[in-house]
Protein backbone atom coordinates (compact mmCIF):
# COMPACT_ATOMS: atom_id res chain seq x y z
CA UNK A 1 0.00 0.00 0.00
CA UNK A 2 1.76 3.19 -0.86
CA UNK A 3 1.68 6.50 1.20
CA UNK A 4 -0.97 7.87 -0.65
CA UNK A 5 -3.77 4.90 -0.29
CA UNK A 6 -2.56 4.85 3.52
CA UNK A 7 -3.68 8.41 4.02
CA UNK A 8 -6.81 8.26 1.69
CA UNK A 9 -8.04 5.46 4.66
CA UNK A 10 -7.42 7.42 7.76
CA UNK A 11 -10.75 8.56 8.68
CA UNK A 12 -11.07 12.01 8.69
CA UNK A 13 -11.52 12.77 12.58
CA UNK A 14 -7.68 12.08 12.50
CA UNK A 15 -7.08 14.84 9.67
CA UNK A 16 -5.02 17.60 10.76
CA UNK A 17 -7.43 20.21 9.80
CA UNK A 18 -9.54 21.06 12.48
CA UNK A 19 -12.89 21.95 10.88
CA UNK A 20 -12.68 18.71 8.79
CA UNK A 21 -12.21 16.79 12.02
CA UNK A 22 -14.95 18.40 13.42
CA UNK A 23 -17.51 18.09 10.54
CA UNK A 24 -16.42 14.34 10.59
CA UNK A 25 -17.52 14.09 14.12
CA UNK A 26 -20.68 15.82 13.57
CA UNK A 27 -21.73 13.93 10.80
CA UNK A 28 -20.67 10.51 13.24
CA UNK A 29 -23.83 8.70 14.36
CA UNK A 30 -22.37 5.51 15.59
CA UNK A 31 -22.01 5.38 19.45
CA UNK A 32 -18.56 3.23 19.49
CA UNK A 33 -17.17 5.14 16.90
CA UNK A 34 -17.83 8.13 18.92
CA UNK A 35 -16.50 6.09 22.11
CA UNK A 36 -13.38 6.11 20.04
CA UNK A 37 -13.09 9.72 18.96
CA UNK A 38 -13.46 10.63 22.80
CA UNK A 39 -10.77 8.68 23.87
CA UNK A 40 -8.35 8.62 21.05
CA UNK A 41 -8.52 11.67 19.00
CA UNK A 42 -5.47 14.30 19.21
CA UNK A 43 -7.47 18.05 18.78
CA UNK A 44 -9.24 18.89 22.31
CA UNK A 45 -11.91 20.55 20.68
CA UNK A 46 -13.02 17.19 18.63
CA UNK A 47 -13.07 14.68 21.29
CA UNK A 48 -15.27 17.41 23.07
CA UNK A 49 -17.54 17.59 20.00
CA UNK A 50 -17.35 13.52 20.74
CA UNK A 51 -18.27 14.11 24.20
CA UNK A 52 -21.30 16.11 23.41
CA UNK A 53 -22.81 13.48 21.51
CA UNK A 54 -22.33 10.51 23.34
CA UNK A 55 -24.61 8.64 25.91
CA UNK A 56 -22.91 5.68 27.35
CA UNK A 57 -21.86 6.41 30.77
CA UNK A 58 -18.95 4.38 31.29
CA UNK A 59 -16.90 6.55 28.22
CA UNK A 60 -18.48 9.43 29.98
CA UNK A 61 -16.94 8.34 33.12
CA UNK A 62 -13.78 7.34 31.49
CA UNK A 63 -13.38 10.83 29.84
CA UNK A 64 -14.51 13.00 33.29
CA UNK A 65 -11.75 11.24 34.76
CA UNK A 66 -8.95 11.17 32.21
CA UNK A 67 -9.12 13.12 29.50
CA UNK A 68 -6.86 16.56 29.97
CA UNK A 69 -9.50 18.97 28.04
CA UNK A 70 -10.77 20.59 30.92
CA UNK A 71 -14.07 21.27 28.18
CA UNK A 72 -14.01 18.01 27.32
CA UNK A 73 -14.46 17.13 31.09
CA UNK A 74 -17.16 19.33 32.08
CA UNK A 75 -18.84 18.17 28.79
CA UNK A 76 -18.98 14.67 29.91
CA UNK A 77 -19.65 15.39 33.58
CA UNK A 78 -22.84 17.49 32.39
CA UNK A 79 -23.65 14.58 30.44
CA UNK A 80 -23.48 11.75 33.42
CA UNK A 81 -26.72 10.56 35.51
CA UNK A 82 -26.19 7.51 36.61
CA UNK A 83 -25.89 7.87 40.90
CA UNK A 84 -23.23 4.66 40.85
CA UNK A 85 -20.95 6.61 38.45
CA UNK A 86 -21.43 10.46 40.05
CA UNK A 87 -20.37 8.88 43.68
CA UNK A 88 -16.69 7.39 42.32
CA UNK A 89 -16.48 11.16 40.50
CA UNK A 90 -17.09 12.52 43.70
CA UNK A 91 -15.35 10.76 45.71
CA UNK A 92 -11.88 10.07 43.71
CA UNK A 93 -11.83 12.58 40.71
CA UNK A 94 -8.30 15.14 41.56
CA UNK A 95 -10.25 18.20 40.19
CA UNK A 96 -12.27 20.02 43.24
CA UNK A 97 -14.56 21.27 40.47
CA UNK A 98 -15.35 18.14 38.84
CA UNK A 99 -16.30 16.59 42.48
CA UNK A 100 -18.11 19.25 43.45
CA UNK A 101 -20.19 19.49 40.07
CA UNK A 102 -20.91 15.65 40.55
CA UNK A 103 -22.04 16.03 44.45
CA UNK A 104 -24.27 18.21 43.24
CA UNK A 105 -26.10 16.48 40.54
CA UNK A 106 -26.12 13.25 43.71
CA UNK A 107 -29.83 12.10 44.79
CA UNK A 108 -28.61 9.47 47.23
CA UNK A 109 -29.46 11.14 50.89
CA UNK A 110 -27.55 8.72 53.15
CA UNK A 111 -24.41 9.02 50.39
CA UNK A 112 -24.75 12.69 51.05
CA UNK A 113 -25.10 12.79 54.23
CA UNK A 114 -22.21 10.61 55.10
CA UNK A 115 -20.06 12.68 53.08
CA UNK A 116 -21.61 16.30 54.76
CA UNK A 117 -20.35 14.74 58.90
CA UNK A 118 -17.04 13.30 57.52
CA UNK A 119 -13.77 15.16 56.83
CA UNK A 120 -13.87 15.49 52.99
CA UNK A 121 -13.28 18.91 51.58
CA UNK A 122 -15.97 18.94 49.82
CA UNK A 123 -18.43 18.11 52.72
CA UNK A 124 -19.86 21.76 52.92
CA UNK A 125 -20.88 21.64 49.16
CA UNK A 126 -22.68 17.61 49.94
CA UNK A 127 -24.54 19.46 52.94
CA UNK A 128 -25.93 22.09 50.84
CA UNK A 129 -26.85 19.85 48.30
CA UNK A 130 -29.14 17.48 50.57
CA UNK A 131 -30.47 20.97 52.82
CA UNK A 132 -31.10 18.65 55.80
CA UNK A 133 -31.70 20.17 58.92
CA UNK A 134 -30.08 17.74 61.17
CA UNK A 135 -26.85 17.86 58.71
CA UNK A 136 -26.87 21.76 59.38
CA UNK A 137 -27.04 21.93 62.84
CA UNK A 138 -24.73 19.38 63.27
CA UNK A 139 -22.33 21.37 60.98
CA UNK A 140 -23.02 24.04 62.38
CA UNK A 141 -22.08 23.07 65.91
CA UNK A 142 -19.04 20.99 64.56
CA UNK A 143 -17.30 21.53 61.75
CA UNK A 144 -13.56 22.34 61.94
CA UNK A 145 -13.97 25.21 59.47
CA UNK A 146 -15.71 28.65 60.35
CA UNK A 147 -17.25 29.44 57.56
CA UNK A 148 -18.99 26.26 56.96
CA UNK A 149 -20.25 26.70 60.45
CA UNK A 150 -21.72 30.02 59.76
CA UNK A 151 -22.69 29.18 57.01
CA UNK A 152 -24.65 26.32 57.88
CA UNK A 153 -26.14 27.85 60.48
CA UNK A 154 -27.85 30.59 58.13
CA UNK A 155 -29.89 27.53 56.45
CA UNK A 156 -31.23 26.44 59.96
CA UNK A 157 -34.81 27.21 60.45
CA UNK A 158 -35.12 26.96 64.19
CA UNK A 159 -33.93 30.47 65.52
CA UNK A 160 -33.64 28.82 69.18
CA UNK A 161 -31.15 26.24 68.08
CA UNK A 162 -29.19 29.68 66.09
CA UNK A 163 -29.09 30.96 69.12
CA UNK A 164 -27.87 27.89 71.64
CA UNK A 165 -25.38 27.69 68.48
CA UNK A 166 -24.24 31.40 68.77
CA UNK A 167 -23.98 30.93 72.78
CA UNK A 168 -21.28 28.09 72.27
CA UNK A 169 -18.97 29.63 69.39
CA UNK A 170 -15.78 30.24 70.22
CA UNK A 171 -15.08 32.92 67.06
CA UNK A 172 -16.88 36.01 68.01
CA UNK A 173 -16.80 37.15 64.30
CA UNK A 174 -18.64 34.00 63.18
CA UNK A 175 -20.78 34.86 65.93
CA UNK A 176 -21.61 38.02 64.38
CA UNK A 177 -22.54 36.67 61.33
CA UNK A 178 -25.09 34.33 63.24
CA UNK A 179 -26.46 37.03 64.79
CA UNK A 180 -26.98 39.12 61.66
CA UNK A 181 -28.69 35.78 60.35
CA UNK A 182 -31.33 35.78 62.92
CA UNK A 183 -34.83 37.27 61.60
CA UNK A 184 -36.95 36.69 64.83
CA UNK A 185 -37.29 39.86 66.59
CA UNK A 186 -37.45 38.57 70.17
CA UNK A 187 -34.79 37.05 70.00
CA UNK A 188 -32.63 39.47 68.57
CA UNK A 189 -34.48 42.19 71.16
CA UNK A 190 -32.87 39.46 73.66
CA UNK A 191 -29.35 39.54 72.32
CA UNK A 192 -29.84 43.65 72.20
CA UNK A 193 -30.08 44.20 76.16
CA UNK A 194 -28.52 40.89 77.34
CA UNK A 195 -25.00 42.27 78.45
CA UNK A 196 -24.48 39.14 80.53
CA UNK A 197 -24.26 36.47 78.02
CA UNK A 198 -23.47 38.92 74.98
CA UNK A 199 -20.93 41.20 74.25
CA UNK A 200 -20.83 44.70 72.85
CA UNK A 201 -19.96 43.44 69.56
CA UNK A 202 -23.33 41.16 69.34
CA UNK A 203 -24.98 43.64 70.84
CA UNK A 204 -24.82 46.06 68.30
CA UNK A 205 -25.43 43.45 65.28
CA UNK A 206 -28.42 42.41 66.92
CA UNK A 207 -29.75 46.24 66.74
CA UNK A 208 -28.52 46.80 63.57
CA UNK A 209 -30.56 43.53 62.41
CA UNK A 210 -33.32 44.92 64.03
CA UNK A 211 -32.92 48.66 62.53
CA UNK A 212 -32.98 46.34 59.29
CA UNK A 213 -35.87 44.34 59.90
CA UNK A 214 -38.01 47.39 60.71
CA UNK A 215 -36.99 49.31 57.27
CA UNK A 216 -38.08 46.58 55.41
CA UNK A 217 -41.13 45.86 57.73
CA UNK A 218 -42.03 49.36 56.93
CA UNK A 219 -41.05 49.46 53.36
CA UNK A 220 -43.51 46.57 52.86
CA UNK A 221 -46.32 48.60 54.83
CA UNK A 222 -49.35 49.61 53.22
CA UNK A 223 -49.55 52.34 56.14
CA UNK A 224 -52.38 53.50 58.32
CA UNK A 225 -51.27 57.36 58.45
CA UNK A 226 -52.27 59.10 61.49
CA UNK A 227 -51.30 62.92 62.94
CA UNK A 228 -49.08 63.16 65.54
CA UNK A 229 -50.72 66.13 68.14
CA UNK A 230 -49.22 69.25 68.21
CA UNK A 231 -46.13 68.18 65.67
CA UNK A 232 -45.85 68.73 62.39
CA UNK A 233 -45.27 64.93 61.54
CA UNK A 234 -47.66 61.58 61.12
CA UNK A 235 -46.81 57.97 61.84
CA UNK A 236 -48.50 54.92 60.38
CA UNK A 237 -50.88 52.90 62.62
CA UNK A 238 -49.69 49.76 61.66
CA UNK A 239 -45.42 49.62 61.63
CA UNK A 240 -44.67 52.86 63.81
CA UNK A 241 -42.91 54.66 60.81
CA UNK A 242 -43.03 58.66 61.34
CA UNK A 243 -42.49 61.26 58.45
CA UNK A 244 -42.69 65.03 58.70
CA UNK A 245 -45.91 66.79 56.94
CA UNK A 246 -45.81 70.10 56.07
CA UNK A 247 -45.92 73.52 58.46
CA UNK A 248 -48.91 75.82 58.83
CA UNK A 249 -47.20 79.29 58.46
CA UNK A 250 -48.90 82.24 60.03
CA UNK A 251 -46.89 85.54 60.09
CA UNK A 252 -46.83 87.44 63.46
CA UNK A 253 -48.34 90.81 63.41
CA UNK A 254 -45.68 93.15 63.25
CA UNK A 255 -42.62 91.51 62.45
CA UNK A 256 -40.97 89.48 59.60
CA UNK A 257 -41.51 85.74 61.62
CA UNK A 258 -43.69 82.91 60.68
CA UNK A 259 -44.85 80.71 63.29
CA UNK A 260 -46.47 77.22 62.91
CA UNK A 261 -49.92 76.84 63.94
CA UNK A 262 -49.74 73.38 64.44
CA UNK A 263 -45.89 72.70 66.16
CA UNK A 264 -44.85 76.96 67.20
CA UNK A 265 -42.20 76.40 65.03
CA UNK A 266 -41.16 80.13 64.06
CA UNK A 267 -38.82 81.38 60.97
CA UNK A 268 -37.67 84.29 59.63
CA UNK A 269 -39.00 85.25 56.48
CA UNK A 270 -37.53 87.87 54.07
CA UNK A 271 -38.60 91.84 54.76
CA UNK A 272 -40.58 93.60 52.56
CA UNK A 273 -38.60 96.86 51.79
CA UNK A 274 -39.73 100.53 50.94
CA UNK A 275 -36.37 102.11 50.19
CA UNK A 276 -34.16 101.67 53.07
CA UNK A 277 -37.56 100.78 55.82
CA UNK A 278 -39.60 97.40 55.92
CA UNK A 279 -43.07 97.93 55.39
CA UNK A 280 -43.89 94.72 57.92
CA UNK A 281 -41.62 95.19 60.72
CA UNK A 282 -39.98 98.60 60.33
CA UNK A 283 -36.50 97.59 60.80
CA UNK A 284 -34.17 99.86 58.50
CA UNK A 285 -30.75 99.71 56.10
CA UNK A 286 -28.65 102.16 56.03
CA UNK A 287 -26.84 100.79 52.97
CA UNK A 288 -29.86 100.75 51.35
CA UNK A 289 -29.03 102.09 47.91
CA UNK A 290 -31.95 104.04 47.00
CA UNK A 291 -35.35 105.55 48.96
CA UNK A 292 -33.73 107.97 51.03
CA UNK A 293 -34.85 111.16 52.33
CA UNK A 294 -32.40 113.82 53.27
CA UNK A 295 -33.18 115.89 56.45
CA UNK A 296 -32.04 119.62 57.56
CA UNK A 297 -28.69 117.70 58.74
CA UNK A 298 -28.22 115.62 55.31
CA UNK A 299 -29.28 112.55 57.60
CA UNK A 300 -32.27 110.10 56.23
CA UNK A 301 -35.48 111.15 57.81
CA UNK A 302 -36.22 107.19 57.90
CA UNK A 303 -33.00 105.27 58.82
CA UNK A 304 -30.24 107.88 59.87
CA UNK A 305 -28.18 106.88 57.18
CA UNK A 306 -25.38 109.92 56.58
CA UNK A 307 -26.18 111.66 52.90
CA UNK A 308 -23.40 114.62 52.94
CA UNK A 309 -22.36 115.78 49.59
CA UNK A 310 -18.56 116.24 50.22
CA UNK A 311 -16.29 118.69 48.36
CA UNK A 312 -12.70 117.86 49.00
CA UNK A 313 -10.49 121.17 50.07
CA UNK A 314 -6.93 120.87 50.42
CA UNK A 315 -4.69 117.76 52.03
CA UNK A 316 -3.14 118.60 55.74
CA UNK A 317 0.34 117.93 56.48
CA UNK A 318 -0.77 114.77 58.43
CA UNK A 319 -2.14 113.06 54.78
CA UNK A 320 -5.45 113.77 56.23
CA UNK A 321 -8.32 115.88 53.85
CA UNK A 322 -10.16 118.43 54.82
CA UNK A 323 -13.76 118.15 53.20
CA UNK A 324 -17.14 120.17 53.15
CA UNK A 325 -20.83 119.28 53.25
CA UNK A 326 -22.03 121.70 49.87
CA UNK A 327 -25.33 121.11 51.51
CA UNK A 328 -24.96 121.23 55.80
CA UNK A 329 -21.40 123.11 55.69
CA UNK A 330 -20.24 120.14 57.94
CA UNK A 331 -16.99 119.89 58.43
CA UNK A 332 -14.93 116.64 58.52
CA UNK A 333 -11.23 115.58 57.92
CA UNK A 334 -11.00 112.43 55.86
CA UNK A 335 -7.83 110.42 55.23
CA UNK A 336 -5.23 107.41 56.78
CA UNK A 337 -4.05 109.88 59.69
CA UNK A 338 -7.25 111.76 60.25
CA UNK A 339 -8.10 113.09 64.06
CA UNK A 340 -11.76 112.04 63.19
Amino acid sequence: MGLFDFLKSEPAWKSANRQKAIDAVEKETSQSELAIIAKNALIDIVRCKAVEKLTDQSVLLWVALNDPYEFSRSSALKKLTDQSVLKVIAVKHPDEYVRQTAIRKLTDADFLKELAMSDSDDRGVAAFALKDQTVFIYMARNDKDGFNRSYAASYITDQSIITDIIKKEKDWQRQEIMVKQLTDPSILEDIKNNSKEYNRTLQNAATEKLDEIKRNTQHKCNHLWKPVPKECERVCDICGKKESTEHKWERISGTCIGKCIICGMESKSFHEWDGCVCKRCGQTDRNAKNGHIRGSNCRCTKCGAEMHNWVYEYKRDNGAYSRKCSICGEHDHWGPHSDN
